[in-house]
């Protein structure tokens, strides 16, 4: 198959397939973060929406996991996705703001697939990955200042048109190597306005996404003609499991325990308990 290039629009097909799993949900949009084996993270909803098409929810991170992003486009007619992780467009790496003139992947009309990694070549990405925020592929350019979100912008084609049936290629991934970690250290370019100072104070256990090992990944240039205005944004903010509970986002409560119920008496006495070790100084243990 042919890479045409056309002056009106960019944008990049990527070949893929995937499977239905837990998502956030638009009209015509779903988004799904999954594993490496394709099911879906955990993933909170947040109760709140902003100009009626942003959509917000949290996620579960875990130290060192691979992750990646599923679309499916659930409409008659094609859209383009501005994806940005930390941040940064996960194309061109530069500082994103979800604007409609940056480079953006396009789907089909029912078309769903997934976007695995900050892309280097046409055929290559470099898998994303949960690390901390000081090993993270934004943070490796001072740029902190979207740090833990995933975002994605969907455009609308302004030239669309209805839906005709046809055939989709399928099958790219059958085959595909796992591809290696020699390009690890190498990114696409910054903005030059992209470094922020990080501020003092901010927690160091805040997350990230890495630049991870490189792995074959296909795409093609197309055409496409967006609207200017996104039809829909979703923000899923990624934090640590520890963090969700402190937040209350997620239900982190535990038992107590129906035959040691001491620590419980004394944490509803009101008053102050001795330390645990010397809470019984003279009781000796006999078995």
């Amino acid at each position: 198959m042919s890479i045409q290039k056309f002056m009106v629009g960019f944008a990049l097909v990527v070949f893929t397939a995937g499977v239905m799993a837990e998502h956030f949900y638009s009209d015509s949009v779903e988004v799904e973060i999954v594993n490496e084996r394709g099911r879906a993270l955990p993933a909170f909803a947040a109760i709140e929406r902003q100009k009626g098409i942003t959509y917000k929810s949290y996620l579960e991170a875990r130290p060192g996991q691979r992750y990646a992003i599923r679309l499916t486009n659930h409409s008659a007619e094609r859209i383009g996705l501005v994806i940005a992780v930390d941040g940064r467009n996960i194309i061109s790496g530069k500082r994103s703001k979800l604007k409609s003139k940056e480079r953006k992947y396009v789907l089909d009309p029912f078309q769903q697939a997934t976007y695995r990694g900050w892309r280097s070549s046409r055929n290559h990405v470099n898998e994303f990955y949960f690390t901390s925020e000081e090993n993270s592929y934004s943070g490796a350019f001072g740029d902190y200042s979207a740090m833990g979100v995933i975002a994605v912008a969907v455009f609308r084609d302004a030239e669309r048109s209805r839906y005709e049936e046809h055939e989709y290629d399928k099958g790219y991934q059958k085959g595909r190597p796992n591809g290696s970690s020699a390009h690890k250290n190498r990114a696409p370019a910054a903005d030059s306005d992209g470094r922020l100072e990080k501020r003092s104070g901010e927690a160091a256990s805040q997350p990230g996404t890495g630049y991870g090992d490189e792995r074959y990944s296909r795409a093609r240039q197309v055409r496409f003609r967006e609207e200017r205005h996104a039809a829909a944004k979703f923000l899923i903010k990624y934090e640590w499991a520890e963090t969700l509970c402190r937040m209350g986002v997620k239900d982190c409560y535990k038992p107590r325990n129906r035959l040691w119920r001491d620590s419980y008496r004394w944490g509803n006495s009101g008053f102050a308990p001795p330390p645990p070790r010397v809470r019984y100084p003279h009781q000796r243990y006999r078995y």
